[in-house]
């Protein structure tokens, strides 16, 4: 398992810090009176801000490892300063802890608006022992409670995927998908070029509307406008991840009518009372799609960005969900011709990245090669060769591409093993059959004439 050790860490839990203090006063650890006491402190719409403020500093070092002094040298007693700080540093299993993590800080904002419902009798000596404690501190402790809530045990006896068990697997998989890297600049110019010149030039897809007609109609916006304030938005969040404001007013960002802001957050923000219902039912550790759709929390005129990840790709590569739910309130099979034109819109803006990577030959040609190139070279009348998109010859060596737009199932994101096997053969083994095919014919001695 030294392979997971080098690309996996791990986020503190509160019981690592707090059943050695409950221990040593002769208690036994209860996470759940913990946290019934702590949601008492404070309102929901408190915690939800100080959470908002952790999980925007949660995926970066430096401003983790402020807020992590902060608790050590501000918040904690010198006893459970000794203990976190140890916990932090290996003292629990020899692997080091990350003090704030982006997937318990969202479970976090789940406990504090959509339960556990306070008991009748709270706990009046863990009462004692939080009384005066911060907003700050209190929210970072439900955090670290909700990351022991996302611990799972893993039983043995298991079947096996990928070298290992399935529970660990998914659990692998699903962290890899919820973690995966954002560039801000790469997802708004792909989103652009998307929609306004790969969109404009389809061959296969058959649609009543062009697609920003559609995306019009799915969201009563044109796709500057959405861009523009999902962009303003998220830049608030980002000058300052520690000390910057938390409550932003959108109205104020950007200069459009106030209607038209009004329509932007009628499709991605939601008052504490919507989110607090739609998450309720997200019982299970990777659900979160009501903060997928909903990224923004709506206090008044004011807006929380309650994840950063989730903004970007609401107003980028979410767009596409929303046409998709759009054209099947008239038809419910209308996503699929839907589905074939973005995947035409995905391709062509994907091939037209790899041509840019092809060397220029001599005569002045490409060494780029498309999917045609290989039909004509090597179709016959009892031979299909197998569809791959592109290709670039280096000279030293060819590349092949199969341009994948298969979106990663809701299932297979909340951890489903069968569904996540099924995504992985659609989008990967069949692929990977296809490009193997081709490597196959372009290997051949002689190759054709047509050959690229």
């Amino acid at each position: 398992m030294g392979w997971l050790d080098n690309g996996v860490g791990a986020y503190l839990t509160a019981s690592e810090y707090l059943a050695p203090f409950e221990l040593a006063h002769g208690h036994d650890f209860d996470p759940s009176a913990w946290v019934d006491v702590l949601l008492r402190l404070y309102p929901s719409e408190i915690y939800v801000q100080v959470l908002a403020a952790l999980n925007r500093a949660a995926r970066f070092r430096d401003p983790v490892s402020e807020y992590q002094q902060r608790f050590l040298l501000q918040r904690l007693g010198p006893g459970l300063r000794i203990v976190v700080a140890s916990a932090l540093a290996g003292g629990v299993d020899g692997k080091s802890r990350w003090f704030l993590a982006r997937q318990p800080t969202l479970r976090a904002v789940r406990m504090v608006l959509a339960g556990p419902a306070p008991a009748e009798d709270h706990d009046q000596r863990i009462a004692t022992l939080v009384a005066g404690v911060d907003p700050d501190t209190a929210a970072m402790m439900l955090v670290h409670l909700a990351a022991d809530a996302l611990v799972r045990q893993q039983s043995g006896g298991q079947a096996r995927f990928g070298g290992t068990s399935e529970s660990l697997a998914i659990e692998i998989a699903c962290n890899q998908i919820f973690n995966e890297p954002h560039d801000v600049d790469g997802m708004v110019s792909r989103t652009w070029a998307l929609w306004n010149r790969h969109a404009s030039g389809l061959q296969r897809a058959k649609l009543d509307k062009p697609p920003r007609d559609l995306l019009r109609d799915a969201t009563g916006l044109e796709l500057v406008q959405l861009l523009a304030l999902g962009f303003a938005c998220w830049a608030m969040t980002t000058h300052d991840r520690v000390n910057g404001p938390v409550r932003i007013n959108p109205f104020t960002l950007v200069e459009l009518p106030r209607a038209t802001a009004e329509r932007f957050l009628a499709l991605f923000a939601a008052t504490p009372a919507e989110l607090a219902s739609e998450l309720a039912a997200c019982e299970l550790p990777w659900q979160t799609l009501p903060l997928q759709t909903r990224p923004l929390l709506r206090i008044g005129d004011d807006v929380v960005v309650l994840d950063e990840p989730f903004l970007l790709e609401a107003v980028t590569t979410g767009l596409y969900w929303r046409v998709s739910d759009h054209v099947r309130m008239s038809d419910p099979e209308a996503w699929r011709p839907w589905s074939v034109a973005y995947a035409e819109m995905i391709e062509a803006h994907t091939e037209e990245l790899v041509e840019a990577l092809a060397p220029t030959l001599l005569d002045g040609s490409s060494a780029f090669f498309t999917e045609e190139d290989i039909k004509t070279a090597f179709a016959t009348k009892k031979q299909t060769p197998p569809n791959i998109d592109a290709g670039v010859d280096f000279g030293v060596g060819v590349t092949l591409f199969e341009i994948v737009n298969k979106h990663m199932s809701l299932q297979a994101r909340s951890g489903d093993m069968a569904a996540f096997k099924a995504d992985v053969d659609q989008a990967v083994i069949t692929k990977t059959g296809q490009l193997d095919g081709t490597a196959a014919l372009l290997r051949r001695d002689p190759q054709p004439p047509a050959s690229p």
